[in-house]
């Protein structure tokens, strides 16, 4: 996350950072670039560094506008105070930012039809890429009722008008990266009591998901096993500069593999997820597809579903 603050800029670009983020609205105020010139100062100053500069595309303007956070506490309040034009001239910023100063820029968790046409409009105008979550493609604001906190994260989901409009893009190439945005909370930070739904420490679990949900939407016909591998994989690894080792089975690459059995299928459940959250979003959904083995950098690490040699990560570094 990108501080307000030039001090320790040089110090962090010096690690060679895959990437920084940069935030336009909820958050603290040393952390939130709330204005056009705002954005593209940093921009500017981070252009020409080989990193992708992450914008979370909100607008601090509406959040604070529409006085909401006085008058209600509520889900009706949140989802008022964060609505899809909020995120469609996050969107809007963010490319004419890129475009005015040659930054690289990827523009996260866009849920909206308004977004999403936006993002339509302007993607030539720059470099920059989008994302999307698999969150976003099946849940709406109704699930709020019955899901409640577990589902707090900003941007909010939308309706299910949204929802199909996201899936349009996904499966037509418009969005090309899908991220999982995983925050694994606590189940005590998000049952705890708060002043209000805003309040809720936001995000939810979804990296030990990800696979099982995306062979959901190739059953679904959404998107192809090769789409799949590609918004998950490859366009990350190649966005990101980690295209030489990562996101294709190629030689001199870490032969990192999946192998899915395409005729099993399997159901998500709380008891299964390893991250501190304890629990899915997901719990319940039957998915079509069960991974059974998994190989890190050639070296198998999951057989027939377990998980058989942990702790084998390295740092990835960026090349140019």
């Amino acid at each position: 996350m990108v501080s307000k603050s030039y001090d320790s800029l040089e110090d962090l670009l010096a690690l060679s950072p895959v990437s920084l983020e940069l935030f336009t609205a909820d958050v603290p105020v040393d952390y939130r670039f709330d204005s056009l010139d705002a954005v593209t100062e940093m921009l500017r100053r981070l252009a020409g560094t080989g990193a992708v500069i992450g914008v979370s595309p909100g607008d601090q303007s509406i959040l604070e506008g529409t006085g909401l956070r006085e008058r209600s506490v509520g889900i009706p309040a949140f989802l008022a105070s964060r609505p899809p034009l909020a995120e469609a001239g996050g969107i809007a910023r963010a490319v004419l930012a890129a475009a005015e100063t040659g930054a690289r820029v990827h523009v996260r968790q866009i849920n909206s039809r308004l977004g999403v046409e936006t993002w339509r409009r302007l993607r030539s105008m720059a470099d920059v890429t989008v994302e999307t979550t698999p969150q976003n493609l099946f849940f709406t604001s109704d699930d709020y009722e019955t899901e409640g906190a577990r589902l707090k994260g900003s941007p909010p989901f939308r309706g299910r008008d949204d929802v199909a409009a996201l899936r349009r893009a996904v499966s037509e190439g418009l969005i090309t990266i899908m991220a999982t945005d995983h925050a694994p909370h606590s189940p005590a930070e998000k049952s705890a009591v708060y002043g209000s739904f805003a309040d809720i420490p936001g995000g939810m679990p979804g990296l030990q998901t990800l696979l099982s949900v995306m062979l959901d939407l190739v059953a679904e016909k959404v998107i192809g096993l090769t789409d799949l591998v590609r918004i998950c994989a490859y366009n990350p690894a190649h966005r990101f500069g980690l295209g030489r080792s990562k996101g294709s089975i190629a030689v001199g690459s870490d032969a990192d593999i999946l192998i899915v059995d395409m005729d099993r299928s399997a159901v998500i459940t709380n008891t299964e997820q390893a991250s501190r959250a304890a629990y899915s979003p997901f719990h319940g959904k039957r998915t079509a597809g069960r991974l059974t083995d998994v190989f890190l950098r050639g070296a198998r690490i999951v057989k027939d579903g377990t998980l058989i040699n942990p702790r084998r990560g390295q740092v990835v570094r960026r090349t140019a």
